[in-house]
């Protein structure tokens, strides 16, 4: 092999390996990807996943994840459905939000479940088993007050 096709090799394989995450992902996670939005601050992991609405099984695997912090209680603590035209593209989505602060309260995290189906039909079921995941983490020093402003309810003992 040449010089040249090893350094092909090589980049084609740190490509095919799967995105560095900050949690581990579940089974069956397809299309891994992480970004920073704020490198130390802001960051998400996403993928999708095959399962049949309404499916938690990523849901299970954060909780379990997420089993010693705090979990928060929001608005999206129920499968809810909505029309979005706001892209280029109108769907249809069903979306389940859960969240957790940090036992120090550096750290928020949110958990976004999403099935999308073409168009703005008013659908009971999803036009696809493809579920969307991202695991967004804010770290800052009062990690529940960001929470709480965006109207997320995080006092011990809900």
């Amino acid at each position: 092999m040449t010089h040249l096709g090893l350094v092909i090799a090589i980049v084609a394989a740190a490509t095919a390996v799967a995105a560095e995450t900050m949690y581990p992902v579940p089974n069956g996670a397809l299309e891994v990807g992480h970004v920073a939005l704020q490198p130390g601050v802001y960051e998400e992991d996403h993928f999708f996943v095959t399962e049949q609405y309404p499916g938690t099984s990523a849901l299970k695997h954060y909780a379990s994840i997420f089993s010693h912090w705090r979990a928060c209680h929001g608005a999206g603590d129920e499968w809810q459905s909505f029309a979005d035209a706001s892209g280029s593209e109108p769907h249809f989505i069903h979306q389940l939000i859960r969240h957790w602060v940090s036992p120090h309260n550096d750290v928020a995290v949110t958990l976004v479940l999403q099935y999308v189906s073409p168009g703005l039909a008013v659908r009971e079921v999803p036009s696809s088993e493809r579920q969307f995941v991202a695991v967004a983490r804010l770290q800052h020093s009062d990690a529940e007050k960001d929470l709480v402003e965006l109207g997320v309810n995080c006092a011990k003992g809900t």
